[in-house]
């Protein structure tokens, strides 16, 4: 807060899925010092964030999503019961970027990941090919451009080789998730799993995803559009007008190296 007012800070947005929710709840402090915060209210920070209230959530508003339970005794009952099966992913109920989530093939390392630390969940394991949308919505909760995009390749949950896609049900399906959001601010990372004519829903970021190059490469440009609603600019939706087929290949590059 001291940094924006001194720095005379226009607008505020985060990289961080932490980040976004304390600063979100920071929202009053920020405006009264001149920032605007580019970020989602509070509660959807936080819905975003918690895993199992998300899964609440997409259920609520009959999103398609992976089976999710919050103890161990449910999931070894849906097992029994056939509903799921091995093997299961296991992950933190407010992690982020992967880190400790696990592939449980049995009953036994099911138990020993489940306890592994505190507040962990286990979840049905999706398949199907991997997709994201980017997101971005106006201050009033608008969608002003989704892009939607294949992920071929990802490491601790960072996208390095993706494609963009020319996908009608994958654009339906990102202006049915900002309906149901109602009140998102600014960008927003969606995780999906695609099978055939279904669409499952995973995660939820409410920030700018490390696949978002590929987006910008297509025409997407976010930042500009941010920009122009910092100005007080009237911004017409933009849905589906991106090039298709922009590929993105992500290379690590020492250094001093250029």
């Amino acid at each position: 807060l001291d940094l924006c007012e001194r720095e005379r800070i226009d607008a505020l947005l985060s990289f961080m899925d932490q980040d976004v929710v304390v600063l979100s709840g920071l929202r009053h402090e920020l405006q009264q010092r001149g920032t605007v915060p580019v970020l989602p209210p509070n509660d959807l920070a936080v819905l975003c964030l918690d895993k199992w209230l998300a899964y609440e959530f997409f259920q609520a508003h009959a999103l398609e999503t992976a089976s999710t339970f919050r103890d161990y005794e449910s999931a070894l009952d849906a097992v029994s019961a056939c509903t799921i099966d091995f093997p299961l992913m296991v992950k933190p109920r407010f992690g982020f970027g992967r880190a400790n989530t696990f592939l449980a093939h049995n009953e036994r390392e099911l138990d020993v990941l489940f306890h592994y630390q505190k507040d962990m969940l286990i979840q049905e394991r999706l398949v199907g090919e991997e997709y994201d949308l980017d997101l971005l919505c106006d201050f009033d909760g608008n969608a002003l451009a989704i892009v939607p995009w294949r992920k071929y390749s990802s490491r601790l949950g960072e996208t390095e080789q993706a494609i963009t896609v020319d996908s009608p049900p994958l654009l339906d399906f990102g202006l049915a998730l900002v309906k149901a959001l109602g009140h998102h601010i600014g960008p927003m990372d969606v995780d999906l799993f695609v099978t055939g004519d279904s669409i499952q829903i995973l995660e939820m970021n409410p920030r700018f995803g490390g696949g978002y190059p590929v987006s910008h490469l297509a025409g997407a440009d976010f930042p500009a559009l941010i920009l122009r609603l910092l100005r007080g600019e009237s911004v017409e939706p933009r849905i589906g007008d991106y090039r298709h087929g922009v590929v993105m290949m992500k290379d690590i590059v020492p250094f001093g190296g250029l």
